[in-house]
């Protein structure tokens, strides 16, 4: 791990320590960092998905899908 001086809001900190709850900066930046990146590989997911809209890639039978669940 790299030890890195940063200038940062201390009201931000703040906000951040309280809505996560974490005990230290350190670890409220790690937590808000993590939370961020996985946010983003969330969107980056979701775009994708949202990329397939009208392809007509699944192939299936979807009556005799419903046949098999009664």
């Amino acid at each position: 791990m790299k030890r890195k001086n940063l200038i940062l809001d201390e009201d931000l900190i703040a906000m951040a320590k309280k809505l996560s709850k974490e005990k230290t900066i350190t670890s409220t930046i790690h937590f808000t960092l993590q939370y961020y990146i996985n946010d983003m590989e969330s969107k980056k997911k979701l775009g994708f998905i949202r990329s397939l809209k009208g392809k007509d890639i699944w192939e299936g039978n979807l009556s005799e899908l419903r046949k098999k669940r009664i």
